[in-house]
Formats: C-alpha cells, structure tokens, sequence
C-alpha cells in the first residue's frame, strides 16, 4: 500500500461515522474512477442547493458512503487573480484619411530601446501632412507584463475632459508590425448630465501575451483626454471566465427599495444593473443581507444608465464586489424608476480538491440541515505530497455528472436538538479526527520502507 493510499485510508475511517450521504438532498457522480487527487470545479446546480453559507453541507462520499476529503482547493493551486497596474503609453496620430485601417505600417515608424535596467524607451513618428498633429484617439501601450498575460485594460481621463461617446478596438503585437485583434466595437464613454458623470472605460480583452498593445478610438466629436492606462495581467493559463446569474425580482419594499433573491449562493464578485426604461439614468445603493432577520449590508454605489439614440446604445459598467455568498439583494435609487431593473451579478466557479479512496464511482452530495462537511487537512496533505512527487505536482481534472436525488427533502428538514449524549458523540469525533491528522502527518513524514 502506499504511502499516499494510507493517509487515505485513515481519514476515511476517522471520518466515516460523521455523516451519510442520505443526510445530503442531491448528488452528483465524479468522472473520477480511480485513487488520486481532483480538481472538481462546483456547478450552478451545486450552488444552487447548497444551504449553509459557507457551503459546509457540501461532501463527498465513495461508492460504500464512506466520507472522501473533500474542500476548497489550497491556495496553491487557486489560479491568481489578475493584478492593475499603471502602463507606459504613447499618443499616436489617427490615420490619414483613406489610408484604411490596416496595420499601419506605412505612417507609424517607432524606435524602441532599453535602458541598463531592462526598461523600454519608445520614440515615434509619423509621416504626415505639414500642420497634422496627433488627436489622442490612437495610443500605444508598452505592456511590459514578462510571462503574464493581459485580458483587460482601463483608461483614465482628465477631470475636465470634455465628453465624448466613441468606439474602441485593441490590437497587440510583438514586433508592430503584425497585429492581431484582441477586442473590437467596445463602448468607451463620457458623458454628463446635471452633477452626474456617465463613464464607460473598461475594455476585456482575449487573453494572451503581448508586448504592445495598439487602442484605436472611433467616434464623433472631441477625441478622449486620456491621462492614463491601467492594465490587468495574470499568470498564464487557463482561468475560469466569469459565470453571470440573474437575481429574481420579489417586491418593492416599505423603503421603496427592489428587493431580489439570488437563486444559488455563489460567490458574487460584479453586480450588474440593466434599466427597464430607455434614456433613463439612476443613482442606486446596494445592499445585501443573508436572509430575513439580516441587517442589510452595503455592497456598492453606482449610476446605472440607459442611453439609445441614433441607432446606437450606451449602458453602465458592472460594479466591482468583495465576494459574498448572500441571497438577498436590494436596490434603492434616489429618483423614481419606471420599473425593477434587472439585477445580474457575476462569479468565477470554484475549483475544489477531492482525495478519492475505496470504491467508485465517487459523489458530491450537497444541501443539508442535518449534516456537515468535515473540515480537512488540505493543506498540510496537499503540501506533503508534493514534496513527495515534486513542485510540479498538479491534481488531475474531474467533472460532475448528472444530478441525482440522495436524501431528498427529508435531509432539508431540521433535526431537533439532541441532549447531552448527542454533545458526547460529537466531542468523541472531533478528538478522533484530531488524532488521525497527528498520526497521518507523522505518516507522511515518516521515510519510506526499505526494500528486499
């Protein structure tokens, strides 16, 4: 038996009295079928089950209903969030008029050099037309982002810039002269109405590397006072994109505030709000809470807009969120609103690492009043085995099947309190499994058995 196989063994059989999966509502089969360690990224339909709010009635059991080590994945393996930062940028002249939208390459000539300390120098020219001088609508980003991918970038403006709607499309290259598109026919606006700034200056790009990065602004009026760039870079890799989940509409409350219900308890990191009315503008608060008997908790404060002219329509940008699981949101605006505006917010799913021992096929059980997921060592295991086989170590993709019902509404009902003797049980669990850490990090830790 391996080492790995009775580390295993021991938390199965520390932990295997702790729950059942009949004590859970619904199941879901994992694609794994042999022992090993799994990346299980939770479905909408987990989310959607799970009651506790930190998703503590979400298990795992093999084939025989033994409890399998079941949790978040360890901060090692979580794929980083990208990180904003200041970029180095350089205004350009707009094309010549016919010249077309091509590369460019005949008008733009730019010199590149580097500094002792690995830093970028950028000189450009262009040859133009005497009196023609660069507009603003066209920048060029020196990305300097090394191994890291870029998938966003934001622009600043000038506080007194004078408005403008328009159109942006992002090239990168590696060498500025081949060119891809990254995105294209993304609004970038600044508009004003009263005391009210109306902005859009966000823009997702494709993810992938880059050494320059060209914007092209197309749109009538003043070109855009650009003051800055931010970029958001991350590790490369595949990462998860962003799952939207629209919340119900449930009433209008005493405070005239439109109060919705989340149908999954997700964890929620962009709320975004889309008005029923067009040419309409609203300042709104938001607030959460995790159910009735909840204080609201702020969340943000945003102007939610909705302009359609001209065969053409601008809308606000999603609000950034801290993460929150909570179900119950509520938007109240300080101007009346013909009617509820939808309420989508957005997430990014979870991956969770599952040790699979004993028979398949393995489940993941969520949603529960009566049972609890216990907490695991993850950590600690996860970092002795890869020091066992190596930094590069990385637990193998799984998927869920097809929801199935295990211990249906029964398992959604409450158990009464017990007494004293259900306080004993418990204690005696949770000094078992204590136990069975010690002994499997001493396990762990202990040299393998000489052989012959």
């Amino acid at each position: 038996m391996t080492r790995l196989s009775a580390v295993l063994l021991l938390l199965a059989a520390a932990l295997a009295q702790a729950s059942e999966p009949e004590d859970f509502a619904r199941q879901w089969p994992v694609s794994a079928q042999e022992e090993g360690a799994y990346a299980v990224e939770l479905t909408p339909e987990v989310y959607a089950q799970a009651r506790q709010p930190d998703l503590s009635d979400v298990a795992a059991f093999d084939a025989k209903g033994e409890a399998l080590a079941f949790g978040p994945m360890p901060a090692a393996y979580v794929p980083p969030r990208g990180t904003w930062r200041p970029a180095r940028w350089f205004p350009l002249p707009a094309p010549r008029p016919g010249s077309g939208s091509g590369s460019g390459s005949d008008d733009l000539r730019v010199l590149v050099r580097r500094s002792a300390q690995g830093e970028l120098t950028l000189d450009s020219s262009v040859r133009r037309g005497r009196g023609e001088e660069a507009d603003g609508r066209d920048l060029l980003i020196d990305v300097q982002g090394g191994e890291q991918q870029v998938d966003a970038l934001a622009l600043d403006f000038a506080p007194d810039a004078p408005a403008f709607s328009a159109e942006a499309r992002v090239e990168a290259s590696d060498d500025l002269r081949s060119w891809r598109t990254v995105a294209s026919g993304v609004p970038v606006a600044l508009l004003r109405q009263g005391d009210q700034t109306l902005l859009r200056r966000h823009v997702e790009l494709s993810p992938g590397p880059a050494t320059y990065l060209r914007v092209r602004v197309s749109g009538e009026g003043a070109a855009p006072a650009v003051r800055g760039v931010q970029l958001r870079l991350r590790a490369p890799g595949a990462v998860p994109r962003p799952q939207w989940l629209e919340a119900r509409f449930v009433q209008k409350d005493e405070r005239g505030g439109y109060v919705y219900a989340l149908p999954a308890r997700v964890p929620a990191e962009q709320l975004d709000v889309q008005l029923g009315a067009d040419n309409a503008v609203a300042h709104l608060s938001v607030q959460s809470r995790e159910g009735e008997d909840a204080p609201w908790r702020p969340q943000a404060a945003m102007t939610a807009f909705r302009l359609r002219g001209a065969g053409l329509e601008l809308v606000n940008e999603p609000a950034v969120l801290a993460p929150t699981r909570e179900r119950q949101w509520r938007l109240q605006s300080t101007t009346p609103l013909a009617r509820p505006p939808v309420l989508r917010l957005a997430y990014v799913p979870e991956r969770w690492l599952l040790l699979t021992h004993g028979p398949a096929p393995f489940r993941v059980v969520a949603g529960s009043e009566r049972a609890r997921r216990d907490d695991y060592p993850l950590d600690a295991l996860v970092a002795q085995v890869r020091a066992k086989y190596g930094p590069e170590w990385e637990p193998v993709r799984a998927t869920l099947g097809a929801s199935e019902a295990a211990g249906g509404e029964e398992a959604l009902r409450p158990v009464p309190k017990g007494g004293a003797r259900t306080y004993v049980l418990w204690g005696v669990l949770v000094l078992g499994a204590l136990a069975v850490v010690a002994m499997v990090l001493q396990l762990l830790k202990a040299p393998p058995p000489a052989r012959g």
